[in-house]
């Protein structure tokens, strides 16, 4: 599973996010969004942080990963 994770050092949902990955093992990509404008433009997102799962965008940032944590820790296994 590829996971890629739009952010930036001064976002606090950031590093909750990449919190949450590191407490449940799952291995990321952190991404900066000056590297990923190519990506917020074409999703039309102006929020960080933003989650691709195998290139598709999990909606809700933080809170969606929250909701659907488990169900990637299964895809994990």
């Amino acid at each position: 599973m590829d996971i890629k994770v739009v952010t930036e050092m001064w976002c606090e949902y950031c590093a909750c996010a990449k919190s949450l990955l590191k407490e449940h093992d799952i291995e990321f990509e952190e991404v900066s969004i000056l590297d990923a404008m190519d990506l917020m433009d074409k999703y039309e997102l102006n929020t960080i942080p933003q989650i691709f799962i195998d290139g598709v965008l999990l909606e809700g940032g933080y809170t969606g990963l929250k909701s659907n944590i488990y169900n990637l820790k299964k895809k994990e296994l």
